[in-house]
């Protein structure tokens, strides 16, 4: 819409996004999150930050847009579902703290990997897993970074001081 002013591409956005959203995984925690073969040990299935980053990040961008871009007509139509995915990314953000996996010492801060994870025969209940490769080791920057982002993006949308202090412990 940016570039061409063609509205459409606002509806196809969302209609891309709600496709994403439809792929979510409910955890035995209760927690949502996009759920695969673990990267590194694929004998395990779990969700992990920089999946949830990643996908995030175009969804708060898409907010973001709407708010800061759009005329009051057209952002108005499309405040129901911004809305919906600041929602969600606060849950997800959330559930890496509930999770234990954020980590401050002095005037940094960041995130490890997760030790729980499901396997392909039990998606009901998590097994804490010391032997896979990475687990409670910090994540590298590029997925802090994507963290951080995620966090940025959370503070300009809600204003939120909390996210702007992780983003800032991370950079």
């Amino acid at each position: 819409m940016r570039q061409s002013g063609d509205a459409a591409y606002l509806q196809g956005a969302t209609q891309c996004f709600d496709a994403l959203i439809d792929k979510l995984h409910t955890s035995p925690d209760g927690n949502r999150g996009w759920v695969g073969p673990y990267i590194y040990d694929t004998s395990v299935i779990g969700d992990v930050h920089i999946g949830d980053a990643i996908l995030l990040n175009y969804l708060l961008a898409f907010a973001l847009y709407v708010r800061t871009e759009l005329l009051e007509p057209q952002r108005l139509s499309y405040e129901a579902k911004v809305q919906a995915y600041i929602e969600l990314t606060e849950h997800i953000s959330a559930k890496w703290i509930a999770r234990g996996t954020w980590y401050e010492n002095g005037q940094y801060g960041g995130y490890i990997s997760w030790d729980q994870f499901l396997t392909a025969d039990n998606l009901a209940e998590f097994r804490k897993r010391d032997d896979v490769r990475n687990v409670r080791l910090s994540l590298p920057f590029n997925k802090q970074q994507s963290m951080a982002i995620m966090h940025l993006r959370l503070h300009r949308l809600t204003g939120n001081a909390e996210h702007l202090r992780k983003a800032q412990l991370i950079f």
